[in-house]
């Protein structure tokens, strides 16, 4: 039986509550780089790829030397433990742009990166820490 999407509440920034969609999140493709020092993330534009997860008890992810490598824009975001996207978690990327850090908040259960619409690759470029 196919995985049906939901729709959950959160409080927006106006505090007023809008609805997110929760698409699956994919297993998307990781490839070292020719340096061995840092990771391609790779899925299509258009996808919600997972990241991480977080087993009970467990430290909050963290990447370091994020850049968008790839032809669409992506976001990470990261989902408590009901699958809700945690306050001030989403951080947006455009290609050729880059992060120096991106620490999950407390709390989170689930990193995803999520590609725009789009045709091309989403790619993710990350030294794990």
């Amino acid at each position: 039986m196919p995985c049906k999407c939901t729709y959950r509440k959160r409080r927006g920034p106006t505090g007023l509550s809008k609805k997110t969609r929760l698409a699956p999140a994919l297993v998307p493709k990781f490839r070292a780089t020719a340096d061995q020092n840092t990771v391609d993330v790779i899925g299509a534009c258009g996808g919600n790829f997972l990241l991480a997860k977080v087993a009970a008890g467990g430290s909050a992810p963290k990447l370091k030397a994020i850049l968008n490598t790839g032809s669409c824009p992506f976001t990470l975001v990261s989902f408590n433990s009901r699958g809700l996207i945690i306050s001030g978690s989403e951080h947006t990327l455009n290609p050729g742009e880059n992060l120096a850090l991106y620490q999950a908040p407390a709390g989170t259960v689930t990193m995803t990166f999520r590609c725009s619409p789009g045709g091309g690759t989403c790619r993710l470029r990350t030294t794990p820490c």
